[in-house]
């Protein structure tokens, strides 16, 4: 990796104190590891994730780095926006029923999976490998992203039907012992609980994505095992990372949506709070992981 490289990791000193020094074992043992290392991650964590560090390192990456960040921007961005002005809803949205919503909404959350998924794939490559891991506007490697592409789908679809499967013996179970339903609606006690569940299994997969950015091999089960006990420190350091960022987005969309750059706002708040979640979390998966790069 040249000198220019390194400086466009700038958490690397204070991911290092901690991090396990060249000839520990990491995910996959990448290209360049030396005799004798083990083949694959440990069976957990490494170390634990400092929460004020993590948080601190995701805003620096993003301070340091406006131009590449820019950069890696312009294509998802672009893409974004067009999935908003393809998929523009008809109508007030207010007026619409549940069902109406939901087949207006859900089309669009999976077509904006394709130019999210290519963003974090980029951004989480240039952010562990410096800018040899994300050199131009799409990736160098079309197959690697695909199979990011289909983790990153497995993973949130998997949550999701395990906190829906959650919520639903939560309501068989209330009627079971009261013999009355109970009315859904997002506050519902057993809504709720479904949430929860999937947002665990969110936390505790999500160190698969920086991996198989990188082309690692490592399994859910690699990441559900270096993640434990690790899971409140992600959400609480992920929280404090993405609310400002959010802030900032609302405030942008909000301006621009009035004139003809407001798809463009929108599509730019949406990127700017992914960057600063999938900054951290490839900072979370090398602190973590115990994951350092090919010398």
């Amino acid at each position: 990796m040249s000198d220019s490289g390194d400086q466009n990791r700038p958490d690397d000193r204070d991911v290092q104190a901690s991090a396990p020094q060249p000839g520990s074992s990491r995910p996959g043992s990448p290209p360049g590891s030396p005799p004798g290392s083990p083949p694959g991650p440990p069976p957990g964590p490494v170390a634990d994730l400092q929460i004020g560090e993590a948080v601190r390192d995701s805003f620096l990456v993003l301070v340091k780095n406006p131009k590449d960040l820019a950069r890696i921007m312009i294509v998802p961005g672009i893409l974004l926006v067009v999935v908003t002005l393809f998929f523009r809803p008809q109508g007030d949205l207010q007026a619409m029923s549940d069902a109406e919503l939901l087949a207006v909404l859900i089309p669009i959350a999976f077509a904006s999976l394709v130019p999210l998924s290519l963003f974090s794939f980029q951004w989480q490559r240039f952010i562990l490998l410096g800018p040899e891991g994300a050199k131009g506007f799409l990736p160098d490697n079309p197959s690697l992203m695909v199979r990011y592409f289909f983790t990153l789908i497995a993973l949130f679809l998997g949550a999701s039907l395990f906190g829906s499967l959650v919520a639903y013996l939560g309501f068989v179970l209330y009627a079971g012992l009261t013999g009355a339903s109970l009315m859904v609606h997002p506050m519902s006690p057993p809504l709720f609980l479904g949430f929860i569940a999937a947002l665990v299994v969110l936390l505790r997969l999500c160190l698969v994505l920086p991996a198989r950015a990188l082309g690692e091999s490592y399994r859910f089960r690699n990441a559900w095992r270096q993640s434990r006990g690790q899971a409140s420190r992600f959400f609480l350091a992920g929280l404090i990372v993405i609310m400002p960022l959010q802030v900032v987005g609302a405030i942008i969309t909000t301006a621009l949506a009035p004139t003809v750059l407001g798809p463009l706002g929108a599509s730019f708040g949406t990127l700017l709070t992914q960057a600063g979640l999938y900054a951290f979390l490839a900072i979370a998966f090398r602190k973590v992981s115990g994951w350092l790069p090919p010398r």
